[in-house]
């Protein structure tokens, strides 16, 4: 399934993304695995393999390219 991303930008997204390493294990892969919750970016910019985001850390603006292929789930605000 493809998503055509640009109709939610400028949105509120919260992202959980998930990338093979980690402490957790997942017992039916085998495998460890970590996630990681990126709450309340705003989609700037969607490309063929990533989402540009944005969100605030200790009052400063970053960006963060997040690669398709490590995003998990998306839950989309303000559309």
């Amino acid at each position: 399934m493809t998503l055509n991303w640009t109709g939610y930008i400028s949105c509120t997204l919260n992202v959980t993304i998930c990338d093979n390493y980690g402490a957790s294990k997942d017992m039916k892969a085998d495998q460890p695995l970590y996630e990681i919750a990126f709450k309340s970016v705003i989609l700037v910019n969607a490309y063929d393999d990533g989402l540009f985001v944005e969100t605030e850390r200790e009052g400063q603006s970053i960006g963060i390219l997040l690669p398709l292929t490590s995003v998990k789930c998306v839950e989309i605000f303000d559309f």
